[in-house]
C-alpha cells in the first residue's frame, strides 16, 4: 500500500486557510527531518563537532514526533504555535553555541518566512523580533570583543546550507499559494457560473439572457435576428400528477433537448417557471418559425422522463434601437395567441 506523506483532514474544505497551514506544516516537517538529518551527518562526520551534531540530531527526532501526532490528531492551531516554537528554540540553541560564528547568524533569517505563514502577522512579528534581538545581542557581543572573521569551510557550509533551505522553504511557500489561487480562481468560476447559470437546468438564466441580448444587439444590429419564448403546455398538471421531483427533470430534459439542436452563436435560457427563451442571431423569422416547429414536433413524440408533453411557442424578430421588454413583449403576445388556439402550436408575432 502507497503510504501518503499528506494527511488530508476532513474538518478543513480546499478553500480554507487551515487546509493550506495543514500542507505547510506537513511540508516543513519532513523538510525539518531531511534538513537536519543532512547537518547531523555533516557535522558528526565531516565537521566533527558533536555539539552541533547533537542540536541537529534533535531537530530529527522532535519534528519526526510531531509530524506522527499531527497525522494522528489534525490540530492546526497546536501544531503551528508548537513547530514555530520548536524552531525557535533550535535555532537559538544553534546560535548561542556557535556564538553566533562563522556566518551562523545568517539561519535566523530562515525563521521569518515560516513563522509569518503558520501564525500571521502577529505571531510572525513576535518570533522574528526575538531572533533578531538575539542575532543582534551575539553581533554585538562580537564587535565588543573586536572578533575577527575568517571565512572557513564552515561559513562555507553554512551559507550553502541556508541558501538551500531558503529555497525550498520559499519553493513549499510558492507551491501553496499557487495552489490555494487555483482553488480561489474554481471557486470564483463556479460562483460566476451560479451567478449566469439556472440552477434546476444548468442554462443560462434571465440576468444573463438580458446581457446577451444587450451584446447581441450591439454587436449585430444590421444583422437579423429572432426570438423565441417556448412554454410547456398544462406543466402544473405535471408536477399534480407526477409530483415536482418529476417536474424538475422534464424541465431539466426539455432544457437539453433544445439546446442540442442549436448553433454555438445562439443563447437559451430559463426565463421563469416553464418558460424558456431563445435569441437566435442571423435567422430571419421565417427560418426561426421553420426551427421552432421542428422542436415542437421532435417534443410531442419523445417523452421526457416518461412524461409525454407539448409546447406552444411564439416567434418575434428583433429590431435594432427596440428594447429587449418591447421584444419579449411582442413574443408573448404570439405565445398567448397559440395557447388560445389550443395549443401545440407555433405563432409568429405580427
Amino acid at each position: 500500500m502507497r503510504f501518503n506523506f499528506f494527511k488530508n483532514f476532513s474538518d478543513y474544505e480546499v478553500h480554507d486557510r487551515d487546509y493550506w497551514r495543514a500542507r505547510l506544516i506537513f511540508q516543513a516537517l519532513l523538510l525539518i527531518v531531511v534538513t537536519f538529518g543532512i547537518l547531523f551527518c555533516v557535522n558528526w562526520f565531516l565537521l566533527d563537532n558533536k555539539t552541533v551534531a547533537f542540536i541537529d540530531l534533535i531537530g530529527v527526532i522532535i519534528p519526526a514526533v510531531l509530524y506522527v501526532w499531527f497525522r494522528k490528531s489534525g490540530n492546526v492551531r497546536l501544531c503551528t504555535w508548537a513547530l514555530s516554537i520548536f524552531v525557535t528554540l533550535l535555532l537559538s540553541a544553534y546560535l548561542i553555541v556557535s556564538q553566533g560564528l562563522h556566518y551562523s547568524m545568517l539561519w535566523a533569517t530562515t525563521l521569518p518566512p515560516l513563522t509569518f505563514f503558520l501564525l500571521g502577522r502577529r505571531g510572525g512579528t513576535i518570533f522574528s523580533v526575538y531572533i533578531f534581538c538575539l542575532t543582534g545581542y551575539l553581533g554585538w557581543h562580537q564587535y565588543a570583543q573586536q572578533a575577527v572573521h575568517i571565512f572557513s569551510y564552515k561559513s562555507l557550509m553554512n551559507i550553502a546550507e541556508i541558501a538551500v533551505v531558503h529555497i525550498l522553504i520559499f519553493r513549499l511557500y510558492e507551491r501553496t499559494r499557487e495552489s490555494a489561487n487555483r482553488q480561489i480562481q474554481i471557486q470564483q468560476n463556479r460562483l460566476s457560473l451560479l451567478a449566469l447559470t439556472d440552477q434546476l437546468t444548468g442554462l443560462y438564466n434571465r440576468s444573463k439572457f438580458e446581457s446577451a441580448f444587450e451584446d447581441m444587439m450591439k454587436l449585430h444590429r444590421h444583422e437579423v435576428c429572432a426570438l423565441v419564448i417556448l412554454d410547456i403546455d398544462h406543466f402544473k398538471t405535471v408536477n399534480d400528477k407526477y409530483g415536482h421531483n418529476v417536474g424538475d427533470k422534464v424541465l431539466k430534459g426539455f432544457g437539453d433537448m433544445i439546446l442540442a439542436d442549436i448553433r454555438h452563436s445562439d443563447v437559451l435560457a430559463r426565463w421563469g417557471g416553464e418558460e424558456f427563451v431563445a435569441l437566435l442571431p442571423f435567422t430571419s423569422i421565417d427560418s426561426a418559425y421553420v426551427l421552432v416547429e421542428r422542436w415542437r414536433k421532435k417534443i410531442a413524440c419523445e417523452p421526457i422522463e416518461g412524461v409525454a408533453i407539448t409546447i406552444s411557442a411564439g416567434v418575434t424578430a428583433c429590431y435594432k434601437e427596440e428594447t429587449l421588454t418591447a421584444t419579449i413583449e411582442r413574443a408573448d403576445a404570439a405565445l398567448y395567441l397559440a395557447k388560445e388556439k389550443g395549443r401545440n402550436k407555433v405563432e409568429i408575432a405580427v
